[in-house]
Formats: C-alpha cells, structure tokens, sequence
C-alpha cells in the first residue's frame, strides 16, 4: 500500500512539473540576428555591382543569405554570387545582367533554425519585412 502510494505520489509531482515547466521545444530557437547596413544605396542596372552588407554587432555563426530582384511579377533569385564573411558581413558581386527587369534587390539574412528552405526566404522576399531573427534588406535598383 505505501509502494502505491508513493508511486502516485511521484507519478503527481511528474505530472506537475510537466504543466508547470513543458516538456520543452523541440526545435532549437533561432538566435537574433543584427541589423545589416549595405554599401551602396542603390544599385545600378549598367554596370557590375559589388554589394558589402556589414552586420552592426557580430552575427550568429551561421547565417545564411538569399539575394532577389523584384520586378512585375514574383520575386527572383539574383543570378549573383553570394559570399558570407569571416565577420559576418554578406557580399555580392553580380554583372548588369543580373539586375535585368528589377525595380529593387531584396537580401534576405537570417539563421539555418530561421530559414528552413529557400521558399521561406522567398516569402520574406515577397512580403519585405524584417525582425529579430531574419533581416530584409531593400536596394533601389536604378535604370
């Protein structure tokens, strides 16, 4: 009888905690990442562009970043070399060719826990906006 009693005893108190504390998440939370600032205002569709984006205090480790022109129709992958720094700043060199009928150049930076797949950094493409944990960043795109 004791046994049984103690082992409801605990079994309550386990049962307890789990309602108090959760059992947790499962996936790991994305760190925040900081804000970007980029080296030129705009960009210009006649020539090759090489575009610096620094981060204002030291990023995660892992970031990660996807680059697209907006034009009239969805967004689209920029056809420009990405490179991610040993500081955490994102550099992108790209020929005019790559800037062909976009109005604006959207840079989407984030986390891998952040940015699951390209299509989540598509979305953030679209919509523009930015938070703690994935930061858009929008250049005009001149003629």
């Amino acid at each position: 009888m004791r046994r049984a009693a103690l082992a409801i005893l605990v079994l309550a108190a386990a049962l307890v905690a789990y309602a108090l504390f959760g059992r947790g998440t499962s996936s790991p939370v994305a760190p925040q990442v900081p804000e970007y600032t980029a080296s030129l205002a705009t960009l210009a569709a006649s020539a090759p562009f090489e575009l610096v984006l620094k981060p204002s205090s030291p990023p995660p480790k892992v970031v990660v970043a996807y680059a697209f022109g907006i034009g009239d129709r969805e967004p689209n992958p920029l056809d420009a070399p990405i490179e991610l720094l040993p500081d955490g700043a994102v550099r992108l060199k790209g020929s005019p060719r790559a800037l062909l009928g976009a109005r604006e150049a959207r840079i989407v930076i984030g986390t891998p826990e952040s940015i699951h797949r390209f299509d989540d950094a598509l979305a953030r493409a679209k919509s523009g906006e930015s938070d703690a944990k994935v930061r858009v960043l929008t250049l005009t795109i001149s003629p």
